[in-house]
This record gives C-alpha cells, structure tokens and sequence, in this order.
C-alpha cells in the first residue's frame, strides 16, 4: 500500500478549504437572492419595469455586457461600471426613489446608494466619464416612452 505523503494530504486539504470558501459564497449570494425575493415591497408596476428594463437592456448593449450579468454579482471593473451607469440613468431620468431602484437591479439600498456616489465622483473628477454617462443619457432617453393616462370616464 503507498501511504499518502504529507504535501499531497496538504494540498488536498487547500482545494477542500478553496472549494468550500466558493460554495459559502454561492450559499450567501443565494441567501441575498432570496431575501429580495420574499422582500415584502409592492412589486414595481409594469411602466416602471419596462422603464428600468429598457435603460439596463441599452446600458448593456452600449457597453458589451449582457443584462443578466448587469443584475449579477459580478465584480469585474467594466460590469460594475455599466450596472453603476444603468442604475445612476434610472434615478434620474426616471425620478425613482433609491428603495424602488434596489428590487429593480437585484440590490439593496446601500448598494445602490453606493452605485449612485461612484458615479457623482466619478463625473466629478474624470471628465471621460462624466461624457460617457452624458453621452449614454443622450442614447437612453429616446428609449424611454412617455407614460400614457387614458383618462377615466367615471
């Protein structure tokens, strides 16, 4: 029988310690998940999603990310900067509250909060950036259908 040598039980050790590091981020993640899911806030009416939907589908498009990591958890620079966009575009083209934004991009407060002072210091101090968030004002307002009232014959 060949007995196993320390360095080998060592560094199977290190990949079960790696592999369940990774598995306790998927478990949080997935706990946030649900705790946004069973938020009891009203459901966003369907204008507001469409809305939202529109300005996230743009910012994905524009900037070569695709929607669904733009909801994701992704830390890459590019996708942070996109979805901190897409949610900067939607408070202010759009007038919505920082609680009716979190639902919105799968977030909570804070991180919008967040999302929202990057993208002020961010115009603040790099006039490249201040011209793309400008530039992707300019291409994302078009998009944006005014809301029809039918009015009511009560």
């Amino acid at each position: 029988m060949n007995p196993v040598r320390p360095s080998t039980r060592l560094q199977s050790a290190a990949q079960i310690l790696r592999q369940l590091s990774f598995l306790q981020q998927r478990v949080g993640a997935l706990e946030a998940s649900v705790r946004l899911f069973c938020d009891q806030s009203p459901a966003p009416d369907h204008y507001l999603l469409h809305q939202v939907t529109a300005i996230q589908t743009e910012i994905a498009r524009s900037l070569g990310v695709s929607p669904a990591a733009l909801l994701g958890h992704g830390r890459r620079a590019s996708l942070v900067w996109s979805r901190h966009l897409a949610i900067h575009l939607a408070r202010h083209l759009l007038n919505l509250r920082v609680s009716d934004l979190g639902p919105l991009f799968n977030r909570d407060h804070t991180s919008i909060r967040h999302a929202l002072r990057c993208v002020q210091n961010a115009m603040d101090t790099d006039t490249v950036k201040r011209t793309e968030v400008h530039l992707m004002e300019a291409r994302v307002k078009p998009l944006l259908i005014q809301e029809e009232r039918i009015p009511s014959h009560d």
